[in-house]
């Protein structure tokens, strides 16, 4: 493990709780993650090194060992942490089991289901065993009020194809498959260290035939035995109403394409919603401010509020106090996934002329020796108050 700060690279202080170290971490992940990022080695090791610092400081002994030596692998009874990207992709997976997106379930198996799924077993000689894709993670921003009223897009990504030209075979017009020699056709190469505590065996896929068992004699030309080619994708996408920022939408089989009949991954796509300037989101609830005058907060008045479904007309009651809260009923969000709608929130509060003409001056004046009595009662009130009667 390179001796890079923890606590730095997921961008977290030292006294981070397990939520925050967490959520430091899938945010990294995702942006990360080399399914974003295809061929990019620079991202593939932020990657890891993120996936390395979580793995420590999620774990309590890790992290207080850490904490005490700054390592936890150079020192007696350290942890050894050589991750390699199979290794960060397994924490990736767990993690992201309870990614937070649950809750959903009458949604169906397209919502709201974790990232990651097992490759389909490569057992020797691979050539019997089908390959899965793998999955593909991005984003989409949409407004408050396409979530609100729910909305289709369409998006455009790049996903692994397979290749026109062996269709996916990953073999030339007459090449042919062969047994690795280096792992004898069975995808796995036997790695023994000797230890101070004894002989270890680390049992790994052969870097030759990553894992296959064989490799080809003849590759294609066009996807460079790769059997699968890097194309352009449009995607037309549901999203449902009362969806909230950062949730995930899964479509099945829309990731990268597999091979030898193996299933296609999962595009999971990550919805954003800025905050809006006016509506205020809290879950199912909107908050909102009206501004209200004076005249019209003591006498009353009939005025239009605006809601994410419309305008509503409303009867502000005479002597409207500032900073009064009304609640309209079912003017929120939907439920996603159910009935009902949450609730709108409105605070009132007054504005006064920045001028006032003749007037209103004159009024004002008028209205300030009425009040004369108010102002008397609420001096002796301070007064009380101020000595503690």
């Amino acid at each position: 493990m390179t001796k890079q700060d923890l606590y730095e690279t997921l961008g977290i202080s030292r006294d981070a709780d397990e939520k925050g170290i967490t959520k430091a971490y899938r945010k990294l992940a995702m942006k990360y993650h080399p399914d974003r990022n295809p061929g990019d080695k620079g991202a593939e090791g932020k990657f890891k090194e993120a996936t390395e610092a979580y793995e420590v400081l999620s774990n309590a002994d890790k992290k207080r060992q850490y904490d005490t030596y700054g390592s936890v692998s150079d020192t007696p009874g350290g942890y050894d942490m050589h991750m390699d990207m199979g290794d960060a992709m397994s924490i990736f997976r767990r993690v992201f089991q309870d990614f937070g997106f649950g809750g959903f379930s009458g949604m169906g198996n397209d919502f709201f289901t974790p990232f990651g799924r097992q490759n389909a077993g490569r057992g020797a000689m691979g050539r019997a065993a089908g390959e899965d894709g793998s999955d593909i993670i991005t984003d989409i921003t949409i407004d408050l009020i396409e979530a609100a009223t729910g909305i289709s897009k369409t998006i455009e990504i790049e996903a692994k194809m397979k290749c026109s030209s062996c269709k996916g075979t990953r073999m030339a017009e007459g090449g042919e498959m062969i047994v690795c020699s280096d792992c004898g056709g069975t995808g796995q190469v036997k790695e023994v260290r000797r230890t101070l505590i004894g002989q270890i065996i680390n049992i790994a896929g052969c870097p030759e035939c990553k894992g296959r068992g064989e490799i080809i004699k003849g590759k294609c030309r066009q996807c460079k035995g790769k059997g699968r080619v890097h194309k352009n994708r449009r995607i037309s996408i549901d999203i449902p109403p009362g969806i909230s920022d950062r949730s995930s939408l899964r479509l099945t089989g829309k990731g990268n394409e597999g091979l030898n009949n193996g299933r296609g991954g999962d595009l999971y796509v990550v919805v954003r919603i800025p905050e809006h300037d006016f509506f205020k989101r809290n879950e199912e609830d909107i908050a909102v401010e009206i501004p209200i005058t004076i005249g019209q907060a003591l006498l009353g008045d009939t005025i239009v509020i605006p809601t994410i479904q419309g305008d509503e007309k409303y009867s502000i009651k005479p002597g409207t106090e500032p900073d009064s809260v009304i609640t309209m009923k079912g003017k929120g969000m939907p439920r996603l996934g159910s009935r009902g709608r949450g609730d709108q929130y409105v605070r009132f509060f007054y504005i006064l002329p920045e001028k006032m003409n003749s007037k209103q001056k004159k009024l004002a004046k008028q209205w300030f020796a009425l009040e004369k009595k108010e102002r008397l009662a609420i001096r002796e009130t301070l007064k009380k108050r101020a000595k503690g009667k």
